[in-house]
């Protein structure tokens, strides 16, 4: 129907236009050459959806076909019947860190028509595509005219072609396009494989850091002199790398004679089948509502509720089980031990679609815990109670894989336990959220026996972090995802430099204090009796950068964290955040500027860095019946296997170049991504490969 309409819709254009086609053609260049627009790529915005009633399938590079400069892309019919026509132009350079990607418009009306179109940039990683940000254009009153979209080059280093869905649209309300196309064209700035190896860097290094335990103290670092400003940004994403685990603030200090009592809790004994109304958030709206849920399972600790049947009962007691068997445990033993406000032993487990506005791309909300649920207050539950999401955490189909969610149950009644030891039991103030979130990653970490590598992922992908993200400041209204990174990492950071394996994380939370203080007595009394926090945030800074085996400035040889990659700040001075940190280049100038935040700290560094990413791992095909990955990699090199963004298992390669991953059993068709990562942080290209089926069919049944 729509090429239908689109055909239909260029015959009426075509017959308008013939009159006096050539004189008009000498008009359409004249008004393409004065009509000219130019923007710049907004990458903090989100993509619209496609037409009404169309599923969100532009993920795919496949479905993008190429076009060449002065091709034609596509002609689309809006909702008022206007035609808008699209040839590519040319991508070219603006400056030697810039670049434009043009495109020539025309359209049957100048102002009849739906005005507004955008470009949304997609690049490509491991098969799929990851959104790269918009430019909108008003089209009211041009018939004609050049468009051109603004942007760092860097967006697509390593990237040979740039992808672009376009669409076109009435109102700036509008949550679809009356219209869209897809298409790909070539990155004239693409430098393969092939091109010459970038000479290595001097080595010199100079750490710069703001000791000031108050994340909302800002100082200046002095201006000191640069070597080398050419840096590229990565900002490729697992869609895990956006998961969002939440603890929303209460303020329980007015509330404190409100807690929840026996009586006001109305006790009763639920049953598989019932039903009952929760208070939900609404992160979209701020706004709090109810839904109707239905108990599926309850064992000894869990009670799952699930909401409009989003998960089966099996799934349900699949979950219920997975809690009650291994999360809780591992919980209560390696921090603390629940409330029970209500008095029923139980824990309830609500399941539904959190409506936090994703639409198939970017950050959700995987859970959250709301501790005004422990307080007799309008919209609260009035129960020990965490909210997991369905979608997209459980996936985005109509089958759920409820294991997804495993992780995000752990992470949330983290936060549930430390509300009860800190305000309940020590009746003292709820823990800094920077702290209280590392913990809950490291309960992830510990219930899962695997590094979090979604959260290193967006370490190594994140600009924030490059220009000072602080530690402490947790930036509700900016990048929160880089402070769920640095949290993480500096609790392990804390971790291999305490030397007491998980018990110190209990330790912490056992603190009187519940914010940098319960850090640093740890820190005195397994590290140095004359450390201050300061301090030991500038040695974390060193070790995300350093890595070294031993010492300070690294994880202890732990090569989970061997996939840190190095982040250079380019600019001259800058002002950070108390536990805000940059490192940059500093051409062997070890002079420490006298105009400085009294907080800030000079640490440099002088080695010679290896830049050579190691060759792609061979790995020897792997089966369903296979519990190990193997092949040959760089000698010394940490091999990883994963499956989507979940790491399955690493190992280093031998001597002789061997290596053997230990895996769980796969499933067939299981894709699975294998890369190295040699001493320096340097990473290979991925090598993907897919499961076999081995498993022999089922012996037939032969009726007598």
């Amino acid at each position: 129907m729509k090429r239908l309409r689109k055909l239909l819709i260029g015959v009426m254009v075509l017959l308008l236009m013939m009159p006096s086609m050539a004189g008009a053609q000498e008009k359409i260049e004249k008004e393409i050459r004065a009509g000219e627009i130019s923007i710049n790529l907004k990458e903090d915005s989100a993509p619209k959806r496609q037409v009404e009633g169309e599923k969100d399938q532009y993920l795919n590079p496949d479905d993008y076909p190429l076009i060449n400069e002065g091709g034609f892309v596509d002609s689309l019919i809006d909702n008022k019947y206007a035609s808008h026509r699209i040839t590519f132009e040319n991508v070219s350079s603006e400056t030697s860190d810039r670049m434009i990607f043009n495109i020539e418009y025309m359209s049957s009306s100048a102002t009849y028509k739906d005005r507004y179109m955008d470009l949304n940039f997609y690049e490509e990683l491991n098969g799929s595509l990851y959104y790269v940000g918009s430019s909108d254009f008003d089209t009211y009153g041009y018939s004609s005219a050049r468009l051109g979209t603004r942007m760092s080059k860097s967006l697509y280093d390593g990237q040979p072609y740039i992808y672009v869905r376009l669409g076109v649209y009435g109102s700036l309300s509008d949550q679809y396009y009356s219209d869209y196309t897809l298409f790909k064209v070539k990155n004239p700035f693409y430098a393969s494989n092939e091109d010459p190896p970038k000479p290595p860097a001097e080595g010199k290094y100079a750490l710069i850091s703001n000791e000031s335990v108050v994340g909302s103290n800002y100082q200046y670092t002095g201006s000191f002199t640069i070597n080398n400003d050419q840096y590229s940004l990565d900002k490729r994403l697992d869609p895990e790398a956006y998961q969002l685990d939440v603890d929303i603030p209460f303020d329980y200090e007015k509330y404190a004679d409100k807690k929840v009592q026996e009586k006001a809790a109305k006790r009763s004994l639920n049953v598989v089948g019932d039903s009952k109304a929760f208070w939900v958030v609404n992160f979209t709206t701020d706004r709090d509502y109810q839904i109707q849920a239905k108990l599926l399972y309850t064992g000894t600790k869990a009670n799952v509720w699930v909401h409009n049947n989003q998960i089966t009962s099996e799934a349900a007691r699949k979950l219920g089980q997975e809690f009650d068997q291994k999360i809780h445990p591992v919980v209560t033993e390696n921090f603390a031990k629940e409330s029970d406000v209500d008095r029923d032993g139980k824990i309830n487990i609500l399941c539904f679609d959190i409506q936090d506005g994703f639409y198939g791309y970017g950050g959700y909300i995987a859970g959250y815990f709301y501790s005004r649920d422990l307080y007799d207050v309008p919209g609260s539950n009035k129960s020990e109670i965490f909210y997991i999401d369905t979608y997209p955490l459980m996936g985005m189909g109509s089958t759920k894989d409820v294991s997804a969610a495993y992780d995000t149950l752990a992470h949330e009644f983290q936060h549930m336990v430390n509300f009860n030891q800190n305000v309940f039991v020590e009746k003292g103030p709820s823990m800094d959220t920077w702290l209280n979130e590392g913990l809950s990653m490291a309960a992830e970490q510990i219930y899962s026996g695997q590094v979090l590598t979604n959260r290193i992922d967006y370490y190594n992908r994140s600009s924030s972090i490059t220009a000072g993200h602080s530690l402490l400041y947790w930036d509700n209204n900016g990048d929160t995802l880089s402070n769920y990174s640095l949290s993480y990492l500096f609790g392990q950071y804390v971790k291999a430099q305490v030397g007491q394996g998980n018990r110190v994380f209990k330790e912490i939370l056992a603190d009187k204090n519940n914010d940098y203080k319960a850090v640093e007595n740890v820190a005195k009394n397994y590290i140095d009796p004359s450390i201050t926090f300061g301090k030991l945030m500038t040695n974390f800074r060193g070790a995300l950068f350093l890595k070294e085996k031993t010492g300070v400035f690294g994880f202890k040889g732990d090569p989970g964290f061997n996939g840190l990659e190095r982040k250079l700040y380019s600019g001259s001075s800058t002002f950070l955040r108390g536990g805000g940190a940059i490192v940059r280049e500093s051409a062997g100038n070890n002079t420490i500027p006298a105009y400085k935040g009294d907080d800030i700290t000079y640490t440099f560094f002088d080695e010679q860095v290896d830049q050579t990413p190691p060759a792609k791992p061979v790995v020897q095909p792997v089966s369903d019946q296979d519990t190990s990955v193997k092949g040959t990699a760089e000698a010394g090199s940490t091999v990883f296997v994963k499956s989507g963004s979940r790491e399955l298992g690493h190992s280093t390669a031998a001597a002789d170049q061997t290596f053997s991953v230990t895996i769980p059993g796969q499933k067939s068709g299981t894709k699975l991504t294998i890369y190295a990562v040699d001493k320096a942080g340097n990473e290979s290209d991925y090598v993907t490969i897919t499961v076999i089926d081995k498993t022999p069919p089922d012996m037939p049944v032969v009726s007598q």
